[in-house]
């Protein structure tokens, strides 16, 4: 299976495709990570950096499957976003599954974050549960 955007850690799970870039979507640039992504930063951020000549707001999706199971670990997915968030001037808007496909008991999944270009957590959804958030990006 090929793989854009694929960072060294997950060769051992995909073929490397064609580099990652943005894409405009309306009246913002967007462009995706998934998962634990956010951790490989270092890789991301030169083939991110190249951005077109647009004004418009960029927007970084995150879909996510991230339990808090491991506190330390969350939290480094999270520094992670903030510096991509930080090096590339971009919003990321996380959407964590709120429950465990595999086991549905299991719990710590959901609580979806919105950071700031500037690297500030500003929303944080339920833990838990399904939510909306509606951003404003003006």
């Amino acid at each position: 299976m090929h793989k854009r955007g694929l960072t060294d850690s997950e060769e051992t799970f995909f073929t490397r495709g064609a580099a990652r870039g943005w894409l405009p979507i309306g009246s913002v640039l967007a462009t995706s990570v998934l998962c634990r992504e956010t951790l490989d930063g270092d890789a991301l951020l030169p083939e991110l950096s190249v951005v077109p000549d647009d004004a418009r707001p960029r927007v970084i999706f995150w879909p996510s499957y991230i339990s808090d199971a491991d506190a330390g670990l969350c939290q480094a997915y999270r520094d992670g976003a903030a510096a991509l968030a930080r090096g590339l001037g971009a919003t990321v808007l996380q959407s964590n599954w709120p429950e465990s496909l595999n086991e549905p008991g299991v719990r710590g999944f959901g609580a979806g974050v919105v950071i700031a270009p500037d690297g500030r957590l500003v929303q944080t959804l339920p833990r838990d549960e399904a939510a909306l958030a509606v951003v404003d990006l003006a």
